[in-house]
């Protein structure tokens, strides 16, 4: 192998990493900040998700959580995904009432109350798995 030809291959290869460290970092940058997924568990949203399903939810814009919309919520440090079924505004604040689309079966704001919108931790927007069912969530 010629100098030249040792250099070529570095080159190349300085070049693959580079792509692949700058990959990771907007990778663990676009998870941290923007979005996430999670697996639903359990059949509070049933007919909406069915158990296993895995959905992508967004972590900005939280505070437009808006009627219909189906968020991801912290309950006692639990993650439970439901509707919001109402919004009231009280003292200029959103407080919201989040029920499972499977309401008998739901552990939701009609056993703990109303939450607040720091309590949101994501907004779905999208369901990855199953792929049958691949598409935005409305």
């Amino acid at each position: 192998m010629k100098s030249n030809d040792v250099t070529d291959v570095f080159n190349k290869n300085k070049q693959h990493v580079i792509f692949l460290f700058s990959s990771i970092i907007f990778l663990m940058f676009f998870r941290t900040f923007a979005f996430d997924n999670i697996v639903i568990f359990g059949e509070s949203m049933h007919p909406t998700f069915c158990s296993g399903d895995v959905i992508i939810f967004q972590k900005f814009s939280l505070n437009n959580a808006q009627l219909g919309d189906i968020v991801i919520a912290n309950i006692d440090g639990k993650l439970l995904v439901k509707r919001v079924t109402y919004i009231s505004y009280f003292n200029e604040l959103r407080k919201f009432f989040i029920t499972g689309d499977n309401y008998n079966l739901s552990f939701d704001s009609k056993d703990f109350g109303f939450i607040c919108s720091t309590q949101i931790v994501g907004i779905a927007v999208l369901r990855v798995f199953p792929f049958r069912s691949f598409g935005r969530i409305l």
